[in-house]
């Protein structure tokens, strides 16, 4: 009889290295694998090399192949390093050494002029499929370079092998091992050697299959190999994960066996070239050892692990991946029995036969709890949006296909059991008890916020997690934990908060009649939509009419400064204190600045900055003092001379800084216009006789989208925005330079021509 072993069956090692340049097909020995090529079939590992050459030699005979077709095993990489690094690679074995010197013969002294070379390898940790038509005595030597790798798919616009991919680290020492081992000595030696990517000109990858997980390459590298050999063209759908993934099965079971009784074969017996084939769907044939392998099967004991265990010992689990994987249904397995389905009857019942309409979620959620307690079946909430909609699961049993939808039909205020989305049935095994025994939590939700409006009723203070524990046991009949308790006082303060804000936006409508009431001349302005949310609000006090004029020009109102911040200056004169430390540090910069007259007697200067290091090389600004304008934007932006200007008054007209302080800043850097601003003040409206509109609501919640906007972003400011005319950026509806067509003039004309509500003058 036949027994599960522990480890697979495995040959001894040879003495002896491998060789890795025979072919796997034609060499005078046998390959063989051991427990360490073996053992990545258990469980989502890669393969071995010695693994995928070893089926290749199984797989087909050395009658079945041309004597024109080469085949490489998987690691033959490293032998194309060592030739062409001219590293002794004279066997100690002499079989060995007589099918290098075959494999050199064949390609260099043979008649036939044209040679095929197929094989797998793999370079980090991935198998790739090379076929490769060369003719060592044609002007063209490389006639087809295709590459199969599973996971790019082939027929792409460019398909092309990149010359830095893994496929590249092959081919080249390829061509290179060709020079050095087949054609050494040759003409044909001097040309592979000259131009080492000749081989990569007509390198293109081929359409495959294509492998679903991260583990499977080899197979599927061994099964392209197959079909190439067999002269079968390779598409992407000649065989498929399915396949391979039978096969990989398969295999672990073969591996898996061992032979005891004399009258059954050893199992290693059925990895025939029929039975390697059969897993393919163009390669199956119907000559393979059914019969052996489904009577090993038919004869392992069930309840057996190892050789020593007893064949009845309940205490021993079967061996993982052969009991519990489905078999190949080619060897007669019979296919997994598909699980009951019953009707919640007792669900269909309560929502079902008797429609039923809640108010909100709250509602659903005792009507689930209902039943929770009357059916002793446990349902999770899977996804909910909002409170509009929610779906229910089963949690008490494994893989169970029940679904329960409660949500709004489209204009409708309550909610219903959406039959149509749902499915009452059950299916699956009963879940294991977990946690020792512990009941699940319940839903506690909605009675949670019960209880923290309770405590806030009868105590003072902030609630904590304590009181709300014990409110909910006392009051509710509910046993909470702390971070439940935790949680519904955050969702209570939250909503205290949307409360108190909502309430707010109904004052707003009242504070501006009271606000336009106590301060005379002023504007406002308050635009809603249909549902009377607050769309736009816009204020302007009458006293700002009369001191903005006293303000440099702004793109926005950044802070109010209040009277009290400039009690102090009351009564000064002159520039404010920044402003003249920003020029005197200006004046002291520009001693070696060098100014000189574009036209004689004109406005225009040429001011020559000197470098001062790496970083400030030699520039020059055109300024125009006439118009106070200056090529680096700053005089024209700010009203307070650039560096260029300070330099044109002390180098060129020698005057003094309090010259400049007192003639060439504006206005607005002055004390006696920040009095004018803050001359007159603001009456503010008192609360107390707002009253609630009861009308007036927020407006929606919007988030603004993440990243940089790419329209409306402050831009830096150009050295041609005094003087469009000589940018290079011309707008395409006015044909002027400066501004492109988003910022054209004609739409700022479109705008006057519809003017908005908002009046803010």
């Amino acid at each position: 009889m036949l027994r599960r072993r522990t480890k697979p069956v495995v040959a001894a090692k040879p003495n002896g290295q491998l060789w890795i340049a025979e072919d796997p097909f034609r060499g005078d020995r046998a390959l063989l694998v051991d427990d360490d090529a073996v053992a990545p079939l258990s469980g989502d590992n890669h393969l071995s090399t010695a693994l995928v050459d070893y089926l290749l030699q199984r797989s087909l005979q050395p009658s079945d192949l041309q004597d024109t077709t080469l085949v490489g095993s998987a690691n033959c990489l490293h032998f194309f390093h060592q030739v062409n690094a001219k590293i002794s690679i004279a066997p100690s074995d002499p079989n060995v050494a007589k099918s290098v010197e075959n494999i050199r013969q064949r390609c260099s002294h043979s008649k036939d002029n044209k040679f095929e070379f197929v094989s797998p390898f793999c370079i980090d940790h991935h198998f790739v499929v090379v076929k490769i038509v060369f003719d060592l005595r044609s002007p063209d030597i490389f006639h087809e370079v295709s590459v199969y790798d599973s996971l790019i798919k082939g027929g792409r616009r460019n398909n092309s092998v990149h010359r830095n991919s893994p496929p590249a680290k092959y081919l080249r020492p390829f061509q290179q091992f060709i020079a050095n081992f087949c054609s050494f000595g040759n003409p044909k030696c001097e040309v592979l050697l000259a131009n080492p990517d000749l081989i990569m000109e007509k390198a293109v990858y081929r359409s495959c299959p294509l492998q679903q997980n991260g583990f499977d390459c080899g197979l599927f590298a061994f099964g392209c190999v197959l079909h190439l050999l067999k002269g079968l063209d390779v598409s992407a759908d000649i065989f498929n994960q399915q396949h391979i993934s039978k096969l990989r099965e398969s295999l672990r079971t073969v591996f898996t066996l061992t032979d005891i009784g004399s009258d059954v074969p050893n199992p290693r017996e059925l990895l025939s070239s029929s039975f390697l084939c059969s897993f393919f769907p163009l390669q199956s044939q119907n000559d393979y050892h059914e019969d052996v392998f489904l009577r090993l099967l038919a004869d392992l004991p069930d309840n057996c692990n190892d050789i020593d265990a007893a064949p009845d010992d309940p205490n021993k689990a079967l061996l993982p991946g052969l009991d519990d994987m489905p078999l190949n249904p080619r060897l007669g397995a019979d296919p997994q029995p598909k699980p009951t389905t019953y009707r919640d009857n007792y669900f269909t019942s309560q929502f079902i036969e008797v429609p039923k309409e809640f108010e909100d979620m709250s509602k659903v959620d005792v009507a689930i709890d209902d039943y929770e307690e009357s059916s002793g079946v446990r349902l999770i909430i899977a996804r909910s949006r909002g409170t509009g909609s929610r779906l229910y699961f089963c949690a008490s049993h494994v893989g169970c296909c029940f679904r329960d939808k409660f949500g709004r039909e489209r204009g409708t205020v309550p909610i219903i059991y959406k039959q149509e989305l749902s499915n009452p049935f059950h299916c699956g095994q009963p879940v294991p008890p977990k946690m020792k025994g512990r009941a699940p939590k319940k839903r506690v939700r909605d009675k949670l916020e019960e209880s923290v409006d309770h405590v806030i009723e009868v105590k003072d203070g902030t609630p904590v997690s304590k009181d709300v524990i014990k409110a909910a046991a006392n009051v509710q009949g509910v046993r909470a934990s702390y971070n439940q308790a935790f949680r519904a006082i955050g969702r209570a303060v939250t909503k205290t908060q949307r409360e108190k804000q909502q309430a707010s936006f109904g004052l707003i409508m009242s504070y501006l009649h009271h606000f336009q009431l106590r301060n005379e001349d002023s504007t406002v302005r308050a635009e809603s939509d249909a549902d009377q949310r607050l769309q736009r609000l816009g204020i302007c006090p009458g006293f700002m009419k009369h001191s903005l004029r006293h303000v440099r020009p702004v793109l926005s109102l950044d802070r109010a400064h209040l009277k009290s911040q400039w009690e102090e200056n009351y009564g000064r004169e002159g520039v404010v204190d920044k402003v003249a430390t920003i020029l005197e540090r200006r004046w002291k910069n520009c001693a070696g600045f060098q100014v000189r007259e574009v036209v004689k007697g004109g406005s225009q200067f040429d001011v020559f900055r000197p470098s001062r290091g790496a970083s400030q090389p030699e520039s020059n600004r055109l300024l125009n003092v006439k118009e106070q304008t200056c090529e680096c934007g700053k005089w024209q932006e700010h009203g307070i001379p650039c560096i260029d200007a300070v330099a044109y008054y002390r180098v060129f007209q020698m005057k003094t800084m309090q010259y400049i302080l007192d003639n060439h800043v504006s206005e607005h850097y002055k004390y006696e216009t920040i009095n004018e601003l803050l001359k007159e003040n603001i009456v503010p409206v008192s609360l107390d006789v707002l009253d609630q509109d009861g009308v007036t609501l927020p407006p929606n919640r919007t988030k603004r989208s993440s990243g940089r906007p790419r329209k409306k972003r402050i831009r830096k400011r150009s050295r041609f925005a005094h003087d469009p005319d000589k940018s290079p950026i011309v707008c395409s509806r006015c044909k002027k330079r400066g501004h492109n067509v988003k910022t054209c003039v004609a739409r700022e004309q479109l705008e006057k021509q519809h003017p908005a509500e908002l009046d803010l003058s």
